[in-house]
């Protein structure tokens, strides 16, 4: 995404809390804004650490922030906002009544119009780079390895707390927020390796990789690559990392109905027609014992130690209904789905290997398609798929 089209989600609450610990005025801030990038506004409540404010999330939103969004409000007219809770949660009764705040605020404003992208100051111009050039150190801030040594020429210091403990809050927030994002993706390797040595690697990696995505959800695709480059001697960690991650994108995969055995023709356009294993199915390539160490983590039962296998195997993950799967495929199998992939028909390939040692018979075939049927690996065709030509 380029800067000129970057869109904003403005947190009205993490504004304040760090006007308050950084020591600048949180309106001159929003000014600074390209309001017309402002897509959503989020509220929520914090709590006092001693000199610092910490965004817990488990508060009430605070008379100063309610203030704060009113203004945001009249500055960029009506845009989408909500409210966040994370901890302490309240009675209902008291959250519809935040809510109805909120709502009576926006309410009020809704009729002011947003600065026009012709009239808004641009992106890179203009009074907006003091803005951005406080953001450049901050992002400089927490993605180095050693605290920056000029903290006090963008953060006030106060009180007790000085310039380099106040950004030291923000810099140690960002790598364990990111942390804890990881260890959830890569449950099982987080709880293989301990979150002793899990914790310091994750963090690593978000200095390394700062998030590109607009979800957390997504954070983590180059993370078994990064486990490869860091333990290249200790393969278990990598594909371990791989099926955790490839299980949970399962439930992000494209759709589609499984073939049913019952019926007859559509079963002879699966022979027939290319691409008709499932969406959601990836194939990967494993050479140690990562099903039974990734089985015993989820059982929660003695782990068996790591072990080369005697030769490398292929791993199937796919999503049955709502439910990831994953299963290692015998040799033949794996040739054969292999060359469905790459958009064989299935009937082309079983001439092609029939009689080889990938598949000796053609009984071996039908018993792998029955089990396709049931893993639910096959698509069913869509209604013009059956139409006559």
């Amino acid at each position: 995404m380029q800067e000129a089209d970057a869109l904003l989600l403005v947190d009205v609450n993490n504004i304040y809390v760090s006007s308050v610990n950084h020591g600048f005025d949180p309106w001159d801030y929003m000014r600074a804004m390209p309001g017309e990038r402002v897509q959503q506004m989020h509220l929520a409540g914090h709590s006092y650490n001693g000199d610092l404010i910490i965004d817990t999330h488990d508060h009430p939103v605070c008379e100063a922030v309610w203030s704060l969004f009113a203004q945001a409000c009249a500055l960029w007219g009506h845009v989408p906002s909500m409210i966040e809770r994370d901890d302490r949660i309240p009675a209902l009764s008291e959250l519809v009544l935040e809510l109805q705040r909120a709502r009576d605020i926006v309410a009020a404003h809704a009729h002011d119009a947003p600065p026009a992208a012709g009239d808004a100051r641009g992106w890179r111009g203009g009074a907006d780079e003091a803005w951005l050039a406080s953001q450049d150190a901050m992002a400089q801030h927490v993605l180095t390895p050693r605290v920056a040594p000029d903290a006090e020429g963008w953060v006030v210091a106060r009180d007790s707390a000085d310039a380099q403990h106040r950004a030291g809050v923000y810099r140690h927030a960002y790598r364990a927020r990111l942390a804890e994002a990881l260890s959830e993706s890569f449950e099982r390797v987080a709880y293989y390796m301990g979150s002793d040595d899990f914790d310091p690697l994750a963090k690593a990696f978000a200095v390394t990789h700062p998030p590109t995505v607009r979800s957390l959800g997504d954070y983590g695709a180059g993370f078994p690559a990064f486990m490869a480059e860091t333990f290249p001697e200790d393969p278990i960690v990598t594909e371990l990392a791989q099926l955790d991650w490839d299980l949970r994108k399962r439930f992000d995969a494209a759709d589609a109905p499984a073939l049913s055995r019952d019926d007859g023709q559509a079963m002879n356009w699966a022979l027939e027609t290319p691409g008709v294993l499932h969406p959601s199915l990836v194939l990967r390539s494993i050479t140690t014992n990562v099903v039974k160490i990734w089985q015993a983590l989820a059982d929660d039962v003695d782990v068996p130690e790591a072990q080369q296998l005697p030769e490398p195997a292929t791993l199937a993950v796919w999503r049955r209904g709502l439910t990831p799967m994953f299963r290692t495929l015998e040799p033949g199998e794996a040739e054969v789905m292999h060359a469905m992939a790459t958009g064989e028909p299935l009937a082309e390939v079983a001439e092609r290997l029939g009689g080889s040692d990938w598949l000796p018979e053609p009984s071996v075939l039908a018993a792998w398609l029955q089990r396709w049927l049931d893993d639910g690996l096959l698509r069913a065709p869509a209604n013009a798929d059956l139409s006559p030509a």
